[in-house]
């Protein structure tokens, strides 16, 4: 269902800084060579290597992470969009699905999009590559004791697919 604007309505969790969010907003400025010569999601070129995107009919209506710096990032950033610092969560997923099967009115409905960037540090070559088994709580922090546990970082793919199933 879109809004009275027309815009899809975008829920983003582990939301960061905004960098994906920004991507379905539009109104940036990229390189010339990300589009095609003839693109229509051009709005104007700023110089011969640079070009301003159109708007898309995309509108972010929830927003989170559990980063205090993200959360400045990217409300500063996206209040140029005339978002509001509300919109944006700083509280673990978990904590959110848990306040919404508590009866707590959490997350927009009539949502089209749902868009997450969880932490990959337990499945990338680059980290301890943990997966399932990792040893850190869905605050990015060391967890105590040994036991299995469904809120651990590597498991925040599911909290995520909780959200979209709401």
């Amino acid at each position: 269902m879109r809004d009275t604007k027309g815009k899809l309505r975008v829920l983003s969790l582990f939301s960061g800084c905004g960098g994906m969010d920004l991507g379905f907003e539009g109104m940036f400025i990229a390189n010339r060579k990300s589009f095609p010569q003839d693109s229509l999601y051009i709005d104007h070129a700023i110089n011969k290597n640079w070009v301003m995107q159109k708007k898309i009919k995309f509108k972010t209506v929830f927003a989170n992470d559990i980063l205090n710096e993200a959360e400045v990032a990217w409300t500063t950033y996206m209040s140029r969009f005339g978002y509001q610092p509300e919109m944006y969560h700083n509280i673990s997923i978990v904590d959110l699905v848990k306040m919404h099967k508590q009866g707590a009115d959490i997350f927009p409905k009539n949502i089209e999009v749902v868009t997450g960037g969880f932490p990959c540090q337990d499945f990338s070559v680059a980290g301890k590559r943990k997966g399932f088994n990792s040893d850190k709580d869905d605050y990015g922090k060391k967890r105590e004791g040994d036991e299995p546990s469904e809120e651990t970082r590597g498991k925040l793919y599911y909290w995520m697919k909780q959200v979209i199933a709401t």
